[in-house]
């Protein structure tokens, strides 16, 4: 046995203690430290996955905000006059209900047979709002309350019975030098 300590080599070390990182061997390549582990995988898997839906979710969304949009601008074009101008006509197309008033109901119904219009709830809300605007601008009059029957307003139904008649034009007669005129 010799006094002589000598340090024992790195490789022929039985201590677990660690190497410094500057000394650590490496791992002589092999096919087990090409391969990513199977989590690793699964993750990546996961991710990709997570990653698709939601370019497919945004596409989707950008398909149905044009969808929308070409349908509100389509949808946007009023293939009927305003609400204001239908209810007038309504009430002057039935004149044996004038004197109380037209009820909602027939408003409705004169819509839907005249204009073709389906009574939806925005349509709904559209012809009560009207109701109720024309008679804040003193168009129509609400004799039973805000939701009873509507009547136009007198000089609203002067202004449109002048409008709903047809204006006739001037015809004449020429006879012996004196014109005539026929209304």
């Amino acid at each position: 046995m010799s006094s002589a300590i000598t340090s024992p080599s790195p490789e022929a070390s039985p201590s677990p203690v660690a190497k410094p990182a500057s000394t650590r061997s490496k791992k002589p390549a092999s096919k087990t430290a090409t391969k990513p582990s199977s989590r690793r995988v699964a993750a990546a898997a996961k991710k990709s996955a997570t990653t698709a839906k939601k370019a497919s979710a945004a596409t989707k969304t950008a398909s149905r905000s044009k969808a929308s949009a070409a349908a509100k601008t389509t949808s946007s074009v009023a293939t009927h006059p305003a609400w204001k101008d239908i209810i007038a006509e309504c009430i002057i197309a039935h004149p044996d209900e004038a004197r109380q008033g037209v009820s909602r109901s027939t408003i409705k119904k004169f819509a839907e047979e005249q204009y073709k219009i389906e009574m939806t709830a925005s349509n709904l809300s559209h012809l009560n709002r009207a109701i109720t605007a024309g008679a804040d601008k003193e168009i129509f009059k609400l004799p039973k309350g805000p939701s009873g029957k509507v009547k136009l307003a007198p000089e609203a139904k002067a202004a449109a019975v002048a409008a709903a008649k047809e204006v006739k034009p001037a015809s004449f007669y020429v006879c012996d030098m004196a014109l005539i005129f026929v209304v």
